[in-house]
């Protein structure tokens, strides 16, 4: 492989790498997307002709994911406002919505630290009206898990929204101390290995 070739590959792995990173969600938008697919499952429920009164219920720290919801059953062609009084009637509670990560763990031997998201929303509703005949709350529980860099959790977070921050775990103190270790005594091998084959 001529410098020229080696340096374009160099280029294409750096901007592959960077386009990955840049791909991954922010807490928020996984929260937001987990929102949406409670939002569809509540309209497969409710009849396209029919107007229905909207009301959210959550935690304070909540109320910014309310319009997510709205915005999916409006789009699904369903008719729901919160400020009119109708005949028909949608109790929409939200109990839970998290995010976490778990332990750290390497991709491969010296490869880069990953760690898992699990993103969560819990919650259920409530739809009063002539057609449903089955007058109970529902509960609904999405989860989402995915892969991220650890260097990339504090671009994943938003401390504006406390649902979107979770506990990071710290970088294993043995494993950061032993890598330069490994490989000063990699490098120690490889040059006495050449010296002593040069030698003979």
């Amino acid at each position: 492989m001529t410098n020229r070739n080696f340096s374009a590959l160099l280029v294409l792995i750096f901007y592959v790498s960077s386009y990955l990173s840049a791909q991954s969600k922010t807490n928020y938008q996984m929260i937001d997307s987990l929102i949406g697919l409670s939002a569809i499952a509540l309209g497969e429920n409710l009849n396209v002709g029919d107007a229905y009164q909207f009301t959210f219920e959550s935690a304070k720290e909540y109320k910014i994911l309310k319009s997510k919801i709205l915005e999916t059953l409006v789009n699904k062609g369903r008719n729901c406002v919160e400020d009119e009084i109708r005949d028909n009637k949608i109790n929409y509670i939200l109990e839970e919505a998290d995010v976490n990560y778990s332990e750290l763990f390497r991709d491969g031997i010296f490869g880069d630290f990953l760690v898992s998201r699990i993103s969560n929303i819990r919650g259920k509703y409530f739809i009063d009206s002539e057609t449903n005949k089955n007058k109970e709350f529902k509960n609904f529980n999405y989860v989402i898990t995915d892969t991220l860099l650890y260097t990339d959790l504090n671009k994943v977070e938003n401390i504006a929204y406390p649902f979107t921050t979770s506990e990071i775990p710290e970088e294993p103190l043995f494993s950061s101390a032993l890598e330069p270790a490994i490989a000063i005594g990699t490098a120690a091998i490889a040059v006495y290995l050449f010296f002593n084959i040069r030698s003979k």
